[in-house]
C-alpha cells in the first residue's frame, strides 16, 4: 500500500505539481535577494542532503501509486507484468528484450506489480539526481528542482514509464560521453542498455552520436531546427503520416485504450501542427543560441548536450502532426533541464547570476504551473 493512500488518484498531479513549483518559487525567491553568485561557487552539500529526500518522497508518492484511470498507461504495465511470458527473451535488436528480462526476473523473484513500479520509479528520478550529483555538486537543489518541474516530468514517471526510464539511461549516457575513456565506455553501454528497453531512444542516440563525432557546432544545428520548421510546414502531413505507420508505440493494446484513455492523454494526442509545443520548444534553443552564438560560449560538455537536445527536436518537428507526437516530443524534452540549467550552475553568464538563475527557475517553473492548471487545466 503506498504511503500517500489518502490522496485520491485524481489529485496526484495537482498535489505533485504544486509542490514541486511551490519549492521553485521559494528557491527562486531566496536567491532573488541575492547581488552574489552562490549559484556557482558556494560550497555546500545541504542541498545534496534535501536532494535526497525529496527524491525519496516523490519515489515513494508516485512509485506504489494505485492502477486507476488517472494514471494512463499504469493500468497497460500492470497488466504486462501479472502476465509477463514465463521465460527469458533472447537478446534482439527488434525487440525490447531487456525490458521484458527485467520483468520476467521481477517476477520470479516474487516482486509485486507495485513493487516492480517502485523499482522502475527509483530508477527514473534516481538517475536524475545521480546526474544532478555528477554536474553539480554543490548546488544540487537547483538541479534537481529543475529536472522535477520540468513539463514531461510527471508523465514519464507515471505515463509512458519505459519511455522514460530508457530516456533517463540516454541522458546519463549524454553527461558521461565527455568524460574520461572509461566514461565513455560506461556511455556506450548505456545507449545499448536504453535502446534494449525502448527502441524508441534510437533517435536521441543517433542524435548524440552525430553530436559527438560530426556536428560540434551548434550554428548548424541550430540551423538544421529552423529548417525543420519549414520542412514540416510543408511536407509534414507526409511526414507524420510516415511516423505513425511506424507504429513505435505499438504497445497500446486493447487493455490500455478501454480503461487508460483519460482528458490528458486525448489532450496530447491531438493532431495537427503544435505551436504550443513548438513554443516550449524553443527555449532551450534560444538559451543555446545566445551563449554558444552570441556569446561565444564554448563548452565541449554543453555543445554535446545542447546539439543532442536540438537535433532530436528538429526530428520530432518534422513529424510533429502524428499521433501522439508528445512521446516524440520527449525523445528530445528530457534533455530540456539539462540544457537550461547546465549553464546557470556552470558557466559564468551574467553578473548577480544568482538573480538570474532565480529569475529563470521561476518562469520555468511559472510555465509549468500555468500550461498544467490554466492552459490544459
Amino acid at each position: 500500500m503506498s504511503f500517500f493512500y489518502f490522496i485520491p488518484p485524481q489529485l496526484y498531479h495537482t498535489v505533485f505539481i504544486v509542490l514541486i513549483c511551490g519549492l521553485c518559487f521559494l528557491t527562486s525567491f531566496y536567491y532573488s535577494f541575492s547581488n552574489d553568485n552562490k549559484c556557482l561557487y558556494a560550497k555546500s552539500k545541504v542541498g545534496l542532503f534535501f536532494s535526497i529526500v525529496l527524491s525519496i518522497i516523490i519515489i515513494m508518492f508516485l512509485g506504489p501509486r494505485p492502477v486507476h484511470i488517472a494514471f494512463v498507461d499504469t493500468g497497460y504495465y500492470v497488466f504486462g507484468y501479472e502476465n509477463v511470458i514465463n521465460e527469458y527473451e533472447n537478446f534482439s535488436l527488434t525487440t525490447e528484450w531487456l525490458w521484458h528480462n527485467f520483468e520476467f526476473f521481477c517476477k520470479n523473484i516474487g516482486l509485486t506489480a507495485k513493487e516492480f513500479l517502485l523499482i522502475v520509479e527509483f530508477l527514473y528520478i534516481g538517475i536524475a539526481l545521480l546526474v544532478s550529483v555528477k554536474l553539480f555538486p554543490n548546488h544540487t537543489w537547483i538541479a534537481i528542482l529543475f529536472f522535477m518541474s520540468s513539463f514531461s516530468f510527471y508523465t514519464y514517471g507515471i505515463n509512458g514509464i519505459r519511455n522514460g526510464l530508457a530516456c533517463h539511461i540516454v541522458l546519463l549516457a549524454v553527461v558521461l560521453i565527455s568524460g574520461k575513456i572509461w566514461e565513455k565506455v560506461f556511455s556506450v553501454l548505456l545507449l545499448f542498455i536504453a535502446y534494449a528497453i525502448h527502441r524508441s531512444t534510437a533517435l536521441p542516440i543517433l542524435c548524440l552520436l552525430a553530436s559527438f563525432f560530426l556536428i560540434r557546432s551548434t550554428k548548424v544545428a541550430i540551423f538544421f531546427w529552423a529548417s525543420s520548421i519549414l520542412i514540416s510546414l510543408v511536407a509534414g502531413n507526409f511526414l507524420g503520416d510516415f511516423f505513425n505507420s511506424l507504429n513505435l508505440y505499438e504497445e497500446k493494446s486493447d487493455y490500455f485504450i478501454e480503461v487508460g484513455m483519460s482528458e490528458t492523454t486525448a489532450t496530447f494526442s491531438s493532431t495537427g501542427f503544435r505551436f504550443d509545443f513548438l513554443f516550449y520548444s524553443f527555449f532551450p534553443v534560444l538559451m543555446v543560441w545566445y551563449l554558444t552564438v552570441k556569446r561565444s560560449f564554448n563548452d565541449l560538455a554543453y555543445n554535446i548536450i545542447a546539439n543532442t537536445y536540438i537535433l532530436a527536436n528538429a526530428f520530432w518537428i518534422m513529424v510533429i502532426r502524428a499521433t501522439f507526437s508528445n512521446r516524440f516530443a520527449y525523445l528530445s524534452w528530457f534533455l530540456y533541464p539539462l540544457v537550461i540549467v547546465y549553464p546557470l550552475l556552470r558557466m559564468k553568464i551574467w553578473d548577480n547570476q544568482d538573480k538570474w538563475m532565480a529569475a529563470i527557475l521561476f518562469a520555468y517553473a511559472a510555465f509549468v504551473f500555468l500550461m498544467t492548471f490554466v492552459y490544459y487545466g
